[in-house]
C-alpha cells in the first residue's frame, strides 16, 4: 500500500518519462558498445594501422564534441520538441551501423564513427535535462536509473554480439541495426510525444538564459568538474578502445571472450548506479566520487598485470562498479551547479568539454601501444583517474539532503 502511495506521488507522466528514457538509453547503449566490438573486424577488413583504429574512436568523440553543444541549446530552446531530438539520436546511430557494414573504405568507416558520435550527443543532455527538471530533489538517483537502461545494454551487447559475430558474418549483422533503430525510435516516438507537450516547456526568455550561461561557465565548481570529468572520460575512452584489442590479441580470446569480459566490465553498475546515485543525493558528490576516482584508478593499473581467467575477470568486475556508474554523479555535480534554465545547456557544454580531452586520447594510446606495448595504455587511464581525484577534492560541491 506504501508502495503505491509512493508511485502516485511521483506521478503517471514522470514514471512515463523515466520509464521511456530509460529504455531508449538502453537501445543508445546497445549502439554504443557495438563500436568498440568492431573495431578489430573493421582493422582486419580494411587493414588498418592501431592509429588507424584510434582515429576512429577519435573521429566518434570529435562528432560527439562539436553536436552536443547545439543539443544541449535545441534540448532547452525547443523543450516541446524533445521526442523528435531522442528519436534522432536512435536513428543516426542505426544508420551509422548500416554504414559500417557497408564499407569499403576507411572514409566511409570514419563517417560512421561521426554519425555514432551525432547519436551519442543528441541523445544525452536532452534526456538528462528532461529527468534533472523532473526529479530536482532525486537528481543523481533518477540519472542513475536512467544510467541502469544503460548499463544493461553495456551488459548484454558484448555477449550478444560476440556471439552473433561467431555465427554470422559481422557485416550483415551491423547492416541489419538500422530495422533496430527504427523499432525502438518509433515507440519512444509514440509513448513520449504527450508528456513533453504538456510539460517540458522551459521558463524564462534567451537574455535570462544568457545570464545564467554566464554565470555557469565562471562557477569555479564547474569548471573544476569539467576537468575531473574529462579526465575520467578519456580514461574510459581509452579502455574501450583498447580493451577488446588487448583480450584478442594479446590474451588470443575469440570474440565470444571479448564479448564475456566486456559483460562483466559492465554487469556490476547494474547494482551500483541505483546505490551510488542514492550516496551521493544523501551524503554528497564528493564522498562518492573521490574515494571512487582512487579505487578505480588503482584498478586500471591492474588490468594489463591480472592473469587471464578469472583474476582478470575479478579485476573487470571490479571496476564495472565504477565504469559507468560515475559519470551519472558527475553528471548531477554539474548540473547542481546550472540553474533550471540551462540545464540541457549545461549537459551539452560538459559533454563538449569532456570531448575535447578525449579526442587526442584513441591516438595517443595507439601511439603507445606501438611503442611500448598495450600495458602503457591502462597505466595511462590510472593516472588520468588519479588526477582526476586530486582536482576534485578541493572543490564546493552538493553535500546532501539537509547539509
Amino acid at each position: 500500500m506504501e508502495r503505491n502511495s509512493g508511485l502516485r506521488a511521483i506521478g503517471r507522466d514522470r514514471l512515463v518519462l523515466l520509464g521511456y528514457v530509460t529504455g531508449g538509453h538502453f537501445a543508445v547503449h546497445w549502439f554504443g558498445q557495438l563500436f568498440p566490438l568492431i573495431l578489430e573486424p573493421l582493422k582486419v577488413a580494411l587493414r588498418l594501422s592501431y592509429v588507424q583504429v584510434g582515429a576512429l574512436t577519435t573521429m566518434r568523440e570529435l562528432t560527439t564534441g562539436l553536436v552536443n553543444l547545439p543539443a544541449g541549446l535545441l534540448g532547452d530552446r525547443l523543450a516541446r520538441h524533445r521526442t523528435a531530438i531522442l528519436s534522432s539520436a536512435l536513428l543516426a546511430m542505426g544508420l551509422a551501423y548500416f554504414i559500417f557494414g557497408m564499407a569499403s573504405g576507411y572514409l566511409y568507416a570514419l563517417a560512421a564513427a561521426g554519425l555514432v558520435g551525432a547519436g551519442i550527443a543528441l541523445w544525452h543532455p536532452t534526456a538528462m535535462a528532461s529527468l534533472s527538471s523532473r526529479f530536482p530533489e532525486h537528481r543523481a538517483t533518477a540519472f542513475a536509473v536512467h544510467g541502469m537502461g544503460a548499463t544493461v545494454g553495456d551488459t548484454l551487447t558484448p555477449a550478444v554480439v560476440g556471439l552473433l559475430f561467431v555465427l554470422y558474418p559481422w557485416r550483415p549483422v551491423m547492416a541489419l541495426q538500422l530495422v533496430v533503430a527504427v523499432l525502438v525510435g518509433v515507440p519512444l516516438w509514440l509513448g513520449l510525444r504527450g508528456v513533453f507537450r504538456t510539460h517540458a516547456a522551459v521558463s524564462g526568455g534567451g537574455g535570462g538564459q544568457a545570464a545564467a550561461l554566464g554565470e555557469f561557465l565562471r562557477n569555479p565548481a564547474f569548471l573544476g568538474m569539467a576537468l575531473a570529468n574529462g579526465l575520467m572520460n578519456t580514461g574510459r575512452v581509452l579502455v574501450m578502445t583498447f580493451f577488446p584489442l588487448y583480450v584478442i590479441e594479446t590474451l588470443g580470446y575469440s570474440y565470444t571472450g571479448v564479448g564475456n569480459y566486456y559483460a562483466l566490465l559492465h554487469a556490476m553498475g547494474t547494482v551500483s548506479q541505483p546505490f551510488l546515485g542514492y550516496l551521493s543525493d544523501r551524503l554528497g558528490r564528493k564522498w562518492v566520487l573521490v574515494p571512487a576516482f582512487l579505487m578505480l584508478a588503482v584498478l586500471y593499473t591492474l588490468v594489463p598485470l591480472a592473469s587471464p581467467g578469472i583474476p582478470l575477470g575479478i579485476v573487470v568486475t571490479l571496476i564495472g562498479l565504477f565504469f559507468y556508474t560515475l559519470t551519472n554523479v558527475t553528471a548531477a555535480a554539474i548540473v547542481d551547479v546550472a540553474g533550471s534554465r540551462i540545464q540541457a545547456t549545461s549537459l551539452g557544454i560538459t559533454f563538449l568539454s569532456n570531448s575535447m580531452f578525449t579526442l587526442p586520447g584513441p591516438v595517443i594510446g595507439g601511439y603507445l601501444v606501438q611503442h611500448y606495448g598495450m600495458g602503457s595504455v591502462f597505466y595511462l587511464c590510472g593516472a588520468l583517474l588519479l588526477a582526476a581525484a586530486v582536482v576534485i577534492t578541493p572543490l564546493r560541491l552538493y553535500r546532501g539532503w539537509g547539509r
